[in-house]
């Protein structure tokens, strides 16, 4: 089936569009980095002795919990809006109006479940001293996923920077995760 001249101009993103990349690419980059280092900088001093393993997990399914937030508030972005339009009943086909807003949510759970698995799997490998990690992979996480929603809410490709934001640190800690077991296996620290 042959799709329509309008379907092809949709399916590539305009020059505009694109424009968006040189600066949102380096921005979410940079604020990665930034706010990354200063969170583990300033967490580094702060954080409990973590001398078990059973502790560290603790310790990080506790900061999940902030994490794990930022899908509620979605969920209720999304409740809301229904609440307000014609959308409360999904079969009238008003769909449009949470479509943004369910994407955001199902990105934010997605990108949750990575990094949850990702963070506990970390939690196994880190020492306790450098625990820090794990506040500023989920300050990385929450603020992230607001910057996406901003982004995208306002421009569509002015979500980069909160994806990678989410994404990146995600990436380096399957990384690292996959690195440690390879060289260590799966029995180290038991």
């Amino acid at each position: 089936m042959e799709r329509s001249d309008d379907e092809k101009k949709r399916s590539k993103p305009s020059k505009e569009e694109l424009s968006v990349f040189p600066v949102a690419v380096p921005l979410g980059l940079l604020s990665t980095l930034l706010i990354g280092y200063g969170t583990y900088w300033f967490m580094s001093t702060r954080i409990p002795r973590l001398d078990n393993a059973m502790d560290r997990l603790l310790y990080t399914f506790r900061w999940l919990t902030l994490s794990a937030f930022t899908i509620l508030v979605f969920v209720v972005r999304v409740g809301s809006i229904r609440r307000n339009t014609s959308a409360i009943d999904p079969t009238t086909g008003h769909e449009h109006y949470v479509e943004v807003p369910n994407r955001i949510l199902r990105n934010t759970l997605e990108q949750f479940m990575i990094h949850a698995i990702g963070l506990v799997s970390l939690t196994s490998f880190i020492s306790p001293q450098r625990m820090a990690v794990i506040p500023a992979f989920v300050t990385l996480f929450v603020i992230g996923r607001f910057m996406y929603a901003v982004g995208y809410t306002r421009r569509p490709m002015w979500r980069a920077p909160g994806f990678f934001m989410t994404f990146l640190p995600t990436v380096g800690n399957y990384i690292y995760c996959l690195y440690s077991l390879f060289l260590y296996g799966f029995a180290q620290g038991l």
